[in-house]
């Protein structure tokens, strides 16, 4: 029995000490004991025959560590390795460090802030030096790391003094963050490295130059963050330059050029955000993936050759005036010319290869008169070229493969007159030409199925449509406050027809369909009058006009003298309710108006009437303004009322005072981006309208309201207006009934 006990304990111990190799392999060791070297007043610990410094209990501020000690078992042992931690935070100036050491710790001299010297023997065998090991060692100006060096850890130098360091030829990568917020001012990576980590050199505002070799394969996120003086970056002649990491030289607001090297097929998002200084680039066509590259940035001019311009990759590049776009782009991301106000001119090479131009790719570049859309692209996205108000022309080629229009796809485009919409197009989408007053004329191919929803809404130019026989349906708001249209033909196919969508048009708006239709039903059920299809009027009832109620419901009342509206565009202010308003709609019968601003601008509570009544005409207000009430500080509450179909762009950033807001109107279509950002006290919004959208609620519309913001919907929207408002800027918002 003894004896197999003894067997048992043999085996365990064998375990034990194999766990312990093992976990020394793994990067654990048994914890050895500490001894105290009194001359040097170095504390060390002795490992495998070794010795490893690992404090300092010493007054002296220089210090040479010896490459041997004689320890206490009579052993002379060889110094190999400076611990973790072993000087931190101490007041040392200058340390020689013998050629036996190996490695330095993690933070072994970090915040060392008076330290200016450090000296490695000519035969140091150095290879590694740990994780901010010199951070914050600000007193350090300059230091010549061993060839023998290998690795470099994060943060090692962050926020040292350095202004100039070799990196040695044996090194294969820098680590992340480096050499962050240090003193460089000009940088050479050898052809040893392959890739460079994160943030190894941001924010290094002395830094001017960069040469980087062509073995580099990866330069990391943020790596040259903020280098607000860097001017010059240069890739040796055959560079093996793969990616580009996002932020990499973000707001470098001095670097005027770059040439990217062939073989680039990434860069990442924000590389050159920012970089206002950079005016023109080379992008090969090696490019795959550039989203939002060069956001922000001071380009005035760019060729693209590569096969895809990324999700937002100009996206606010303020200077941009031209862009030609090669052969081999197939599409065009979502938002990736957004915001580029002063853009002009966009050229398509002859034989483009492009299939799609994304959501918002053009959105409020509202510099581009004209633009040609090659025959290749079979959609055009959301927004595309919403709000570019001075779009005058839109060309598609006789073969265009066009199939489908966006919601929003020409919001706004005011400078529109006319449109030949592509014979293979199947739907036009909500909104797509919402608010584009200049439009007179268009032509809707026999392809078109369905017209979506505000489609036409506020095209108060357009006096007359025929719908192919091939449309089926027709949106609520399709063609509403449209006061010139007097006359549409609408074929027995459609068999639906919304809400609305011929409200606010000409009272002599004069439908002409087939008998038994479904638009003859919809025009006899709104007062609006009906014509055969052979042009033939079958009139109102003499002594009769038509009209519309509130509400929007049209019927027939007796003819009335009444004063005559004012012209589209005219400014009036409505004494009895303190507001500046702009008139959106002349029509005699239904004429509307913006609310552009209060006048009162003490007053703490508002509302936003339902309509105004000046010099004897009554105007609906149907629409807020963009930044009608933006900065006001008194403003405490809102109540906007029923007619109100839309809430202009930053219509109330930053009221800061702003607490409540009550919506009214059960139309309400649209709540622009911006509209409520930085009312840091609004806590109540109560919204009756079933009509939002995802999409009809602009970008960032709750940004910076309160984190106890609540949001009061109807019942049935209140799951789909979760979803909806989540994404706006608020990610604390409630939606309740």
């Amino acid at each position: 029995m003894k004896k197999t006990m003894w067997k048992w304990k043999a085996v365990l111990t064998l375990l034990i000490c194999m766990v312990a190799v093992s976990g020394n392999r793994s990067g654990y060791r048994v914890q050895a004991e500490e001894y105290t070297y009194e001359s040097k007043s170095l504390k060390y610990e002795i490992v495998n025959d070794e010795i490893e410094i690992t404090g300092y209990t010493g007054s002296p501020t220089d210090i040479e560590i010896p490459a041997q000690i004689d320890t206490e078992n009579g052993k002379m042992l060889p110094v190999t390795s400076i611990g973790d931690s072993a000087f931190s935070q101490s007041k040392l100036t200058s340390i020689d460090i013998p050629d036996n050491v190996e490695s330095i710790g993690n933070n072994a001299f970090e915040y060392c802030r008076n330290l200016s010297s450090i000296t490695f023997s000519s035969d140091s065998r150095l290879t590694s030096i740990g994780d901010r090991a010199f951070l914050y060692c600000s007193g350090l100006k300059e230091i010549k790391i061993p060839d023998s060096v290998k690795s470099i850890g994060e943060y090692a130098f962050c926020g040292s003094g350095l202004t100039s360091i070799n990196i040695p030829t044996s090194m294969t990568s820098i680590g992340e963050e480096a050499f962050r917020q240090s003193g460089l001012t000009s940088i050479e990576i050898p052809s040893s490295v392959e890739s460079i980590g994160r943030a190894a050199f941001a924010t290094s505002n002395n830094l001017k130059s960069v040469i980087i070799s062509n073995s580099v394969t990866n330069i990391g996120d943020n790596v040259f963050d903020s280098c607000q003086n860097l001017e010059s970056v240069t890739f040796e002649s055959g560079s093996s330059l793969k990616t580009i990491g996002s932020g990499a030289f973000y707001n470098c607001k001095s670097l005027t050029s770059i040439i990217i090297p062939y073989g680039v097929t990434s860069i990442g998002n924000g590389a050159f955000n920012l970089c206002g200084g950079l005016t023109s680039i080379d992008i090969p066509d090696s490019v795959t993936s550039m989203d939002g590259a060069f956001s922000g940035s001071g380009l005035t001019r760019v060729d693209i050759s590569s096969s895809v311009i990324g999700k937002g990759a100009f996206s606010s590049c303020y200077n941009l005036t031209d862009i030609t776009i090669l052969d081999s782009v197939t599409s065009i991301g979502d938002s990736a010319f957004g915001d580029c106000r002063n853009l002009s001119s966009v050229q398509f090479k002859f034989g483009s290869s492009l299939k799609t131009i994304g959501s918002g790719a053009f959105y409020n570049c509202y510099g581009l008169t004209s633009i040609d859309i090659p025959d290749s692209v079979t959609s055009i996205g959301d927004s595309a070229f919403a709000y570019c108000r001075n779009l005058s022309s839109i060309q598609f080629e006789p073969n265009s493969r066009l199939t489908s229009i966006g919601k929003n796809a020409f919001e706004c485009c005011n400078g529109l007159t006319s449109i030949d919409i592509p014979s293979n197009v199947t739907s036009i989408g909500n909104f797509a030409f919402f608010d584009c007053y200049g439009l007179t004329s268009i032509v809707i191919p026999d392809s078109v199925t369905s017209i979506g929803s505000s489609a036409f809404n506020r095209c108060s130019g357009l006096t007359s449509i025929e719908i192919p026989a091939s449309v089926t349906s027709i949106g609520a708001y399709a063609f509403e406050l449209c006061p010139s249209l007097e006359s549409i033909t609408i074929p027995a196919s459609v068999t639906s027809i919304g809400d609305s969508a011929f409200h606010g048009c000409s009272k002599n708006l004069v439908i002409y369909t087939p008998s038994g239709s479904t638009a003859e039903k919809y025009a006899l059920d709104n007062g609006i009058k009906v014509g055969d299809m052979n042009g033939n009027q079958n009139p109102t009832a003499p002594g009769e006009t038509q009209s519309t109620t509130p509400g929007g419901t049209q019927g027939t009342t007796p003819t009335t003298e009444s004063q005559t509206p004012a012209a589209m565009g005219t400014e009036l202010q409505a004494a009895d309710v303190k507001a500046e308003v702009k008139v959106t709609s002349d029509n005699a019968v239904n004429p509307t108006v913006e609310y552009v601003a209060g006048t009162d601008k003490s007053a703490k509570k508002v509302t936003v009437p339902n309509a105004v009544t000046i010099n004897g005409v009554t105007y609906q207000v149907t629409s807020v303004a963009p930044k009608a009430f933006a900065k006001n500080k008194k403003l405490t509450s809102v109540t906007i009322g029923k007619n109100v179909t839309s809430i202009g762009k930053d219509a109330f950033k930053n009221c800061t005072s702003l607490k409540s807001v009550t919506i009214q109107s059960s139309g309400l279509t649209k709540i622009g981006s911006g509209a409520f950002s930085g009312d840091k006290k609004l806590t109540k919004i109560t919204i009756k309208t079933t009509k939002l959208t995802k999409n009809s609620i602009g970008k960032n519309a709750l940004k910076g309201t309160s984190k106890k913001l609540v949001i009061k919907v109807p019942k049935k929207q209140v799951e789909k207006y979760k979803k909806y408002f989540k994404g706006k800027g608020n990610k604390s918002v409630k939606v309740t009934k």
